[in-house]
């Protein structure tokens, strides 16, 4: 019986470590205020957009509906757009939420809504790789408010360095993606 129990609270030591290291990995850690700010900035520095040709930019908030942090974070850029609508190069930015858990059929939702960007809040036990993949394959430009994602192949993100905010480019996914930034831009972000 004691063996038993040992193994028991063995089991739950690691479970509780594993999941604080994916929620300290999973932090924002610049404000949500300016990463909003600086996304259309970053967006106007891309020489090929995808969205030349429309009337307005399509961006999905993707989050995690289970998860306090991603729906916070979701309803604060919600409300940061709803104050002050983002435009990138003159066009107004859309954007439409996208429940990680809701959404059956990702690929389906990304096409029928026609999205140029995703913006990718914490969702925590998600295959981001798989999302990703899907990215690449029909050109939608991905941030993250999560640094730790670009290791999976999204393509920007920000940090914090000395109390200043870093852009962070994966050169390589944000290629795949479509994006062509301009060298003033690569200049001033971090590549991986």
């Amino acid at each position: 019986m004691k063996k038993k129990n040992f193994y028991k609270i063995i089991s739950l030591v690691l479970i509780l470590l594993v999941t604080s290291d994916l929620n300290q990995a999973q932090n924002i850690n610049v404000p949500l205020e300016a990463q909003f700010k600086i996304i259309p900035k970053i967006l106007s520095l891309n020489e090929k957009p995808v969205w030349k040709n429309k009337k307005e930019v399509r961006c999905a908030i993707v989050f995690n509906g289970l998860i306090k942090s991603s729906v916070t974070a979701t309803r604060k850029i919600v409300s940061l757009s709803k104050n002050n609508p983002p435009e990138i190069n003159s066009k107004p930015v859309v954007c439409i939420l996208m429940d990680v858990n809701k959404v059956k059929d990702v690929e389906k939702f990304l096409l029928e809504n026609k999205i140029d960007l995703v913006y990718l809040m914490p969702l925590r036990a998600y295959n981001v790789s798989f999302l990703e993949q899907l990215f690449v394959k029909h050109k939608i430009i991905s941030f993250t408010s999560t640094e730790a994602y670009l290791e999976y192949g999204i393509s920007i993100g920000f940090k914090l360095v000395n109390d200043r905010i870093k852009i962070i480019i994966n050169l390589k996914s944000a290629t795949e993606e479509g994006a062509k930034f301009s060298s003033h831009l690569l200049k001033l972000a971090q590549i991986r």
